[in-house]
This record gives structure tokens, sequence and C-alpha cells, in this order.
């Protein structure tokens, strides 16, 4: 509430302010703002602009996180022909986060883990 007078300075910076808070309130929330930032034709520019970070850089504070190595544990145990995994999750959307790898047949793949 505090921070309304800044969309009369600069519109862009409390729509930036707004992600920030987006961020902070969970998964729905943040699907909806990806969404959101995608349709130029309803809301303006500074709106979408701001919302747009959300597809690549999302914290999700509401996920505890997985390490590669317990992704892998899983798929091995799924019987999975896994040769290897990269350490480090690539993306944290709004619900999974995404790891790279290769399976034994050397077909690169992505792993999304919810």
């Amino acid at each position: 509430a505090l921070a309304w007078p800044l969309w009369l300075v600069r519109p862009s910076a409390f729509w930036s302010f707004v992600m920030l808070r987006v961020d902070y309130c969970g998964p729905c929330f943040v699907k909806l703002a990806q969404w959101l930032s995608t349709r130029r034709d309803i809301f303006p520019d500074t709106v979408c602009e701001a919302f747009s970070s959300l597809h690549n850089q999302v914290a999700a504070r509401w996920s505890t996180g997985l390490t590669a190595s317990e992704v892998e544990a899983m798929l091995r145990e799924s019987s999975v022909p896994l040769r290897s995994l990269e350490a480090k999750a690539h993306a944290s959307g709004s619900i999974a986060e995404v790891f790279f790898g290769t399976l034994e047949d050397g077909t690169d793949v992505a792993v999304k883990c919810l």
C-alpha cells in the first residue's frame, strides 16, 4: 500500500517492486504472473516487462530444492539409464526445477523435478 505513489512517478519501478512481491506469494501467483507477462494485448508494456523476468528468475522459496545427487538416485531407482546429470539446476520455474543430463545412449535430456 505504501508503494503506490511510486506508480505515479515511475510505473516501471512500481511494477518491478510488485513482481518482487509476487515472487514470495507461491507457485500459483508466479504462474499467473508468467501468463500475464505474455499478454501484451491486454496489459501495458511496463507490466509485461516487469513480470517477464519470472520466466527464468524465480527464487522458488516454497521449494526445499533438490540436489543433483538426489535426482540421480531417484532416476536410477526408476531404471532410467542415466549417464550424467549436471550438478546445478538450470532453471527454477514456478513449479519445478530443471536439470540437464545425458542418457547412456548419448541422448541429451532435461529432467523437470516437481
